[in-house]
């Protein structure tokens, strides 16, 4: 459907009432969040930047610091590990950049794009967080030879593992039950606009 025609038809529906004029309304703050959401996404891109140069940095200035082997393979294992996220949160967000036409549809498809690529992308966190959390109380315990009562217990571990997994976790629930409440409504949405 072209601009032309989907004025057009939001005209049409303008006039006929009520019921028009508000599916009109919710086209123009469904297309107003679109472009809101794509200046976040692109702004958001700070952070893990500073993070990436922040972290892997200090990685790289420790191990190069004290010189030794298990300090290295840290720095090593960090910058695998922030290689890694990057690759997958960039594969995971293919297409969800911007939408491919100024369209209701185009507007409603990258919507739904976000919230599937929203959902793969909590889990695939939630992998690397547990994933990267075994690998650091491993290294504790046979790389720097520290008894696994001492790291099971360690303010780290604590705060991080006992405390801080079973909150990421609930978070994760709550925003995949959020984002699949989002995406049956946008889907809901795009089988409406497909009976147009």
């Amino acid at each position: 459907m072209s601009i032309d025609a989907e004025l057009d038809s939001w005209r049409r529906q303008w006039r006929s009432g009520p019921d028009g004029a508000a599916g009109a309304d919710a086209a123009k703050e469904l297309t107003r969040r679109v472009l809101r959401d794509t200046r976040r996404m692109k702004l958001g891109l700070i952070a893990p930047v500073l993070v990436t140069f922040g972290i892997g940095g200090a990685m790289v200035l420790r191990a190069l610091r004290t010189g030794q082997v298990i300090d290295a393979v840290l720095a090593v294992e960090c910058w695998l590990f922030i290689v890694v996220t990057w690759v997958g949160g960039l594969w995971l967000a293919r297409g969800t950049w911007q939408p491919l036409a100024d369209t209701t549809a185009a507007f409603v498809d990258i919507s739904i794009r976000r919230c599937e690529a929203n959902i793969r992308s909590a889990s695939f966190g939630a992998y690397l967080y547990v994933l990267q959390f075994l690998f650091i109380v491993l290294v504790k315990i046979f790389g720097y030879a520290v008894g696994a009562a001492a790291v099971l217990t360690s303010p780290y571990v604590i705060l991080l593992g006992w405390l801080g997994l079973p909150l990421v976790s609930a978070a994760i629930v709550w925003f995949r039950r959020r984002q699949r409440a989002q995406l049956e409504h946008l889907r809901a949405l795009r089988r409406q606009l497909s009976g147009d």
